[in-house]
């Protein structure tokens, strides 16, 4: 088994050091992802932090050096595959791959996807900015 050599994790194995729920740095994901160990592997579950919704997570898998696994959202049935690697600092990189169905349209440049668009086809309202006069 390998050792996290960090002035944070110095001597903990790396499987310890995984343990535990994480959330990105920045804070500025809906998702979170729990670690635990589970006789020789781990065991992973995934929830929105907003809603509280539980991802599926499958196809778990632990090399010894990076954890993945496949979680989906079945609301959305978004679909992602996940590699975690911790790193020196005892924080981990996720190298994030994500699954969407794509068509074949003829679309032009500076056409607003449809999605975003409003219901009155302008993508978003129109606001007329004024020069603020600032009295002292």
């Amino acid at each position: 088994m390998g050792y996290v050599v960090s002035a944070k994790t110095t001597g903990i194995p790396i499987k310890k050091a995984l343990v535990g729920t994480w959330i990105t740095a920045e804070e500025d994901s809906n998702a979170a992802f729990t670690f635990s160990v589970k006789d020789k592997g781990y065991r992973v579950t995934g929830f929105c932090r907003s809603d509280g919704e539980a991802f599926e997570i499958t196809s778990v898998k632990w090399d010894g050096k990076a954890l993945s696994f496949v979680a989906r959202m079945p609301s959305t049935n978004n679909v992602t595959k996940n590699v975690f690697r911790i790193r020196p600092d005892g924080k981990l990189d996720l190298a994030l791959t994500t699954y969407d169905v794509w068509k074949k349209k003829n679309v032009k440049p500076r056409e607003i996807p449809k999605a975003w668009q409003r219901p009155s086809g302008r993508s978003s309202p129109r606001t007329k900015v004024r020069r603020a006069r600032v009295v002292a």
